[in-house]
């Protein structure tokens, strides 16, 4: 088998392309068979990543982190970490659960530089994909110049980009033009491709809308409210055509209204994409290797517990039990409306049936106990985890303690 090294900033995707084709090989399968993977299942792409891959880092001696730092879109599309937000520091890309990540593309349609695929083949004999070309936003190639082609057929690096620019298209040089005089879209191609190359751990989202939110009320802008909404400002700085090509939520924009960029600093919002947290902070940043340095220490930054990403299932299931279910109550408490409030309760798996729901489940539990049933069979009966079930009877007991040294 002719095993390859791979290029620099070459996409994994594209490399395991290129060593199927090098070898005769059909798909994924073949090629993990002869990496001496026994079986990866044709339609389980989780296995393919889980095994494949593996096998790969251990015939080329590398290790994971190197893989996903250097050869996949992870270190920009998951700088922002959404999980375990208790955590100031989020675990690095070392961790195994990127693979499958770094697999994937997506939905996206592989771009490719004309000049680097020629000067490839003449310097190297072959063209390779570079994940360069593949950041959403930067329509041309940093080292030529040039507007990228964009390959809208065929098999997502089905084949070498040499082969594919026969039928790519390129994008428009007076859409590239654009964004290339403006000086927005160059802070935030200079952000992009430095995070892209550099990030070697995400960010916990919570910090980071943080630092957004902050930075913006410095430089006299708001993410929540009129005026000098970072959304308006947007709007201003950026040419229509660029933003309405890879920001569409940007059209629905209505003026003096918060939307879709002020999300990056709204901490009860659903996190926004790398991409739109990247243009916030080239609005917001005259310097991109500021607005890195600050997103990068973002950690630092006090978080907000009240944020609805902050809490964790412990934590709002303590708060429901504290207010007894109340909709009212565990909202203030959430510094969410109740629509916000109803949608985290049931992503931790808690009950919305109010006050009264609760002092029903309470009765039962305390009922069902002395009848000799185990925590278990009561939250199973009533529906709830048993976590649950043994807070409802933990403040049970409080309240009682409490009603008794009152008489006393």
């Amino acid at each position: 088998m002719a095993l390859r090294t791979f290029m620099p900033g070459e996409l994994l995707r594209g490399y395991l392309c290129r060593l199927r084709n090098e070898n005769g090989l059909r798909d994924d399968v073949a090629l993990a068979t002869m990496l001496g993977v026994p079986r990866v299942g044709a339609s389980n792409r989780s296995s393919s990543a889980n095994l494949l891959l593996p096998a790969l880092l251990a015939k080329l001696g590398a290790e994971v982190k190197s893989l996903i730092c250097q050869h996949s879109m992870v270190p920009f599309a998951k700088y922002l970490a959404v999980s375990n937000l208790r955590s100031p520091e989020p675990p690095d890309f070392s961790d195994a659960s990127y693979l499958w990540f770094a697999m994937s593309m997506g939905g996206i349609a592989p771009r490719l530089c004309r000049d680097c695929a020629t000067e490839d083949l003449n310097a190297l004999g072959i063209s390779y994909w570079r994940r360069l070309h593949q950041l959403p936003g930067i329509d041309w190639c940093a080292k030529h110049g040039r507007p990228l082609s964009e390959v809208l057929r065929g098999a997502p690096f089905g084949e070498s980009p040499l082969a594919s620019a026969v039928h790519a298209i390129d994008i428009s040089a007076k859409a590239v033009e654009a964004g290339v005089r403006s000086p927005v879209v160059r802070r935030y191609a200079t952000i992009a491709e430095t995070i892209l190359e550099t990030a070697d751990r995400p960010v916990n989202f919570v910090c980071a809308a943080t630092v957004i939110e902050k930075r913006a009320l410095d430089v006299d802008l708001s993410v929540t409210k009129h005026p000098s909404l970072l959304s308006d400002e947007a709007m201003r700085q950026t040419p229509n055509a660029w933003l309405r090509m890879h920001f569409p939520a940007s059209a629905t924009k209505v003026p003096n209204k918060v939307g879709w960029i002020d999300y990056a600093g709204t901490l009860h919002a659903s996190p926004v994409g790398m991409s739109t947290f990247s243009l916030a902070m080239a609005l917001l940043w005259d310097d991109p290797h500021e607005a890195i340095k600050a997103l990068s220490h973002a950690h630092r930054e006090k978080l907000n517990f009240n944020s609805s990403f902050a809490w964790s299932e412990s934590d709002l299931s303590d708060i429901w039990v504290k207010n007894r279910g109340c909709h009212k109550l565990i909202a203030a408490e959430l510094d969410l409306n109740k629509d916000q409030a109803s949608r985290r309760l049931t992503k931790a798996g808690l009950p919305l049936y109010g006050r009264h729901g609760f002092e029903e489940l309470e009765k039962k539990a305390i009922t069902s106990l002395r009848s000799g049933k185990t925590s278990s069979q009561v939250a199973r009966a009533c529906k709830v985890s048993e976590d649950l079930i043994e807070r409802v009877l933990r403040s049970s007991r409080q309240t009682e303690n409490v009603e008794m040294s009152d008489s006393s």
